[in-house]
């Protein structure tokens, strides 16, 4: 791969399912997608960028997979060329037999392409078999006790990142992540000597840990604080990834906007970066919908939450817990399913000061709406 981008992602909500073939991708939005994951993945011979130029030998049959979301099989041919330093390497766009096949998802009106995944010719030399989503793949027997999920804190989700690269990340850029001095390292024997003492520890380490299947991880969000939030420890993960948002009355919920839930149909994925290995998550649905809303009926508790939300005071607690898939996205980036997220909602007046032992005023558990 060209670089060692890797995501996170998690399931997508449950929604109407998709219509006829007349609301599937088409055959310019499926080369598109295909140019996009090729200039993700790019290699070599094929220059520092591509492009497709012509379709209409490219066979798209796309089906549903999911609720507003499709898998589109791929056949014959796109017609690509190649740059280097700006200059086309060949005269004229050459036919490349379809190697991808695309998982696209509706996001508003439009088609997104969310994966890709590479065919594999069978042995006798017929035609590969179609790509399926993990959810039509396999069905994931996840842990009832969030004890069975190994916890990340901050300083392991690096190693979990590039456990899932394994052979695609050189000796020398692991060292630079994760052997300490060796960046600083000038001289060359230096480097050498680390290179043998620690990498070998480097390398059982991260084939250890991509032996795991199912993680955990805690991250404290805060509404408008500055600084280290309250109740923060060295093993959470701090950030703004869930804002509550305004009481309704009608549903009795507080709706929110996380990695899972978008706020509305303009915003995409989000995406972090971890010692620039970059990852994202995938959302669940909008805030507007079931599966991303805090219910709370007790309006007694909801008062005090909104007051506390409209003067800053509210923190929250979000607890993920995922596994890791082999699905690619069109990025080339590792994509993740997210089983449950546990959510907590603290009062704090001090970002500085420590919640712990405190009572949260209200939390909840919520899972990944079920695929039909």
């Amino acid at each position: 791969m060209k670089n060692a981008a890797i995501a996170l992602a998690v399931l997508t909500l449950t929604l109407a399912a998709c219509g006829g073939k007349a609301d599937m991708p088409t055959a310019e939005q499926v080369a598109k997608a295909y140019e996009m994951h090729m200039n993700a993945n790019l290699v070599p011979e094929l220059g520092q960028r591509i492009e497709i130029r012509g379709w209409d030998d490219l066979e798209v049959d796309c089906s549903a997979s999911g609720p507003d979301r499709v898998t589109c099989v791929t056949g014959g041919t796109v017609d690509m060329v190649g740059f280097h330093g700006g200059k086309q390497l060949k005269p004229e766009p050459v036919p490349v037999p379809a190697q991808f096949d695309f998982t696209f998802a509706k996001q508003g009106n439009a088609w997104v392409p969310i994966s890709a995944k590479q065919k594999t010719a069978a042995a006798n030399g017929e035609p590969a078999a179609p790509a399926t989503t993990p959810q039509a793949q396999e069905k994931v027997a996840w842990p009832a006790s969030p004890d069975s999920y190994r916890e990340l804190h901050p300083d392991d989700l690096a190693w979990v990142l590039a456990s899932r690269l394994a052979g695609q990340i050189s000796d020398e850029n692991l060292a630079q992540v994760f052997v300490e001095g060796y960046s600083q390292a000038s001289d060359a024997f230096a480097k050498q000597d680390l290179l043998k003492a620690e990498l070998p520890a480097v390398k059982e380490r991260l084939a250890n840990l991509a032996k795991t299947r199912f993680f955990r991880m805690s991250s404290i969000s805060t509404e408008r604080m500055v600084g280290k939030a309250a109740g923060a420890t060295k093993d959470d993960f701090v950030g703004r990834d869930v804002s509550v948002q305004g009481y309704d009355f009608q549903a009795k919920a507080f709706p929110f906007f996380s990695q899972q839930c978008l706020m509305g149909d303009s915003y995409g994925s989000t995406k972090y970066e971890e010692r620039g290995m970059r990852y994202h998550f995938l959302p669940w649905g909008h805030m507007q919908q079931p599966a991303c809303q805090f219910k709370l009926e007790d309006e007694g508790v909801a008062r005090r939450i909104e007051q506390a939300r409209a003067n800053y005071n509210l923190q929250t607690r979000e607890t993920l817990y995922f596994r890791l898939t082999d699905e690619r996205s069109p990025g080339g980036e590792i994509q993740a399913e997210a089983h449950r997220m546990d959510l907590a909602l603290y009062e704090t007046t001090n970002p500085y000061s420590s919640n712990e032992g405190y009572t949260p005023l209200a939390n909840v558990t919520l899972t990944a709406p079920a695929q039909h």
